[in-house]
């Protein structure tokens, strides 16, 4: 959209005299428009009907989604957010035991 938008811009021409590469930049232009539109009208509605996420998004309430509402909706991606936290947890416990060791032999 950005890139036909520039050609747009750089091809301006009257509308009398307008070239065919200026009028395949504006059909593009349009295309992607529209398709942004349509695009963005298709998942409001979806936000709508996932009304836990909807208010995770949002921040209304807490914020925050229960594992099993996540699970629901991504579940690859849960188990990756997940598993990211475990391993972000051991490493900060194996830190933990580490520094206690050392201040038990000082």
């Amino acid at each position: 959209m950005l890139a036909s938008g520039f050609a747009l811009f750089a091809l301006h021409q009257p509308q009398e005299v307008q070239s065919s590469a200026y009028r395949l930049a504006l059909c593009v232009h349009s295309g992607a428009f529209g398709l942004a539109c349509l695009l963005l009208a298709a998942h409001i509605p979806m936000a709508f009907l996932s009304r836990q996420s909807l208010k995770a998004m949002l921040s209304l309430g807490k914020g925050f989604l229960t594992e099993q509402e996540a699970m629901k909706h991504a579940a690859l991606w849960v188990k990756g957010d997940l598993e990211i936290e475990r391993n972000a947890f051991e490493r900060q416990s194996d830190q933990n035991q580490t520094i206690l060791r050392e201040k038990r032999l000082n």
